[in-house]
């Protein structure tokens, strides 16, 4: 038998139907399994994965975010990162805030001023009967009540400024906010003024030392008074 008609011998190198399988220890057919992908094919193609316009590519997952997007851009300003704006007056400084002198004038025209007018009347009434000077007092004694309610801590809290304070230039603010207090917290402030006067009245004179020219009263609501003039 010649060699040519052995079946189970291959034919050289070159020889035979070009097949799609690659021959052992040959090199792979064009076409055949582990061959370089052909231009335009499927897998590994341009328009396949890992091409332009797939994923990876410019546009896709993973790529620098185009200027304006909405992930990795830069915060705008009005964001959470932003600068935080503050709003109303700033807390006042050392160069505007009132003397003793004025504040202890607008005081003697709040209280003390009404205070002696009714003493001194009712001494005079009183004199010439008890029983009407008594009732004089707590007449008037009303009157000045319901006088300080609109004056110091209605108009005064709204404001920051009574008739008295109005007269000498001078104005009640919060250390914090730079804006009147309000009635509520001027009367409290009016009744903190126990503390200034139960320690000899030394409370009343802080504002000559204090570095802030607070009284003690002050200090417990947290305000201070400024000249406006």
């Amino acid at each position: 038998m010649s060699n040519n008609d052995n079946p189970w011998e291959q034919p050289p190198s070159g020889e035979g139907e070009p097949s799609g399988y690659p021959q052992y220890g040959g090199q792979p057919n064009q076409g055949g399994y582990g061959q370089p992908p052909a231009q335009g094919g499927e897998y590994g193609q341009q328009g396949g994965y890992g091409q332009q316009g797939g994923y990876g590519q410019q546009g896709g997952y993973g790529q620098a975010p185009a200027q304006g997007s909405e992930y990795g851009q830069a915060p705008a300003q009005s964001g959470y990162g932003s600068a935080p704006q503050y709003s109303g007056a700033p807390a006042p400084t050392q160069g505007n805030l009132s003397s003793w002198g004025k504040r202890a004038g607008g005081y003697v025209i709040d209280i003390l001023g009404p205070v002696i007018v009714i003493n001194v009347v009712s001494a005079i009434v009183g004199a010439a009967s008890s029983g009407l000077g008594t009732a004089l007092r707590i007449i008037l004694g009303l009157a000045l009540l319901g006088f300080t309610i609109w004056n110091r801590w209605l108009q005064g809290g709204r404001t920051g400024q009574s008739i008295g304070r109005k007269q000498v230039g001078t104005k009640l603010i919060g250390v914090e906010t730079g804006q009147p207090i309000g009635p509520l917290m001027a009367f409290v402030r009016d009744i903190a003024h126990l503390v200034d006067s139960v320690i000899c009245y030394i409370g009343w004179l802080f504002p000559l030392w204090d570095s802030k020219r607070q009284t003690l009263a002050d200090k417990i609501v947290k305000t201070v008074v400024i000249d406006v003039r």
